[in-house]
């Protein structure tokens, strides 16, 4: 864009729109130091990601709970777990330990300056999340006709509220609105500000570094500001 050829985009009609997430999401896809190419079509991918970070975190928390259940019934709902000793179920477990490599790899890259990467690890993992592990899971999760153990449909629950929390830490700066609003959603009221960022905790027991069997026990957990 050039002041002197007037072809300047100026951003408003963009953010109205499509949403501040979304232009967020353009501009946060742009490596530091390289020129960035003003593409509408990205836009517009990060519009979709938001909203589906929205219905995607919503329908996750919902586990359990009947689409036509009235105030009464959500109130009386419990609150989601997250207390990763209830997950026990293989394909959960390996949902989780790939969720700390996720945290991992966007912490080392929020370290580095390299946004850009951060999302790529975050975005990658949260489509997977969706298109896959979703679908896997949300019979057993929702367990409607009780044909499921408790202690299975716990451990889906349970994976999918700490699916939920912990990205609310890892996706800004790209859709910082997204994601306070699911983490406040799924958790008690009030809890959520604005997402920190995720934070490493050390790989070390007994000064050996956690094997991703260790890790799928209890990956970082991360929670929003209160």
């Amino acid at each position: 864009m050039s002041k002197s050829k007037g072809n300047v985009v100026t951003p408003m009609d963009l953010l109205e729109k499509y949403g501040s997430d979304a232009v967020r999401y353009w501009a946060v896809s742009a490596r530091l130091g390289l020129d960035a190419t003003f593409d509408e079509a990205q836009i517009k991918v990060g519009r979709r990601l938001a909203i589906k970070v929205l219905n995607a975190s919503k329908f996750a928390l919902s586990m359990g709970i009947p689409f036509d259940a009235d105030e009464a019934a959500l109130a009386a709902a419990p609150p989601p777990s997250l207390d990763a000793s209830a997950v026990t179920e293989p394909i959960d477990r390996a949902v989780l330990a790939a969720l700390a490599d996720v945290v991992e790899s966007a912490t080392a890259a929020f370290e580095g300056y390299e946004h850009a990467r951060a999302l790529e690890a975050t975005e990658s993992l949260f489509w997977t999340f969706c298109d896959d592990y979703i679908e896997l899971v949300k019979d057993r999760a929702n367990d409607f006709d009780g044909a499921h153990d408790a202690a299975v449909v716990s451990s889906a629950r349970t994976t999918l509220a700490i699916a939920v929390d912990t990205s609310c830490a890892c996706w800004p700066p790209s859709c910082p609105f997204s994601s306070p609003r699911r983490c406040g959603a799924g958790t008690a009221p009030g809890a959520c500000t604005a997402p920190p960022g995720p934070k490493r905790r050390s790989c070390e027991r007994r000064g050996r570094c956690r094997s991703r069997a260790d890790r799928a026990r209890g990956p970082p957990r991360l929670r929003c500001a209160r």
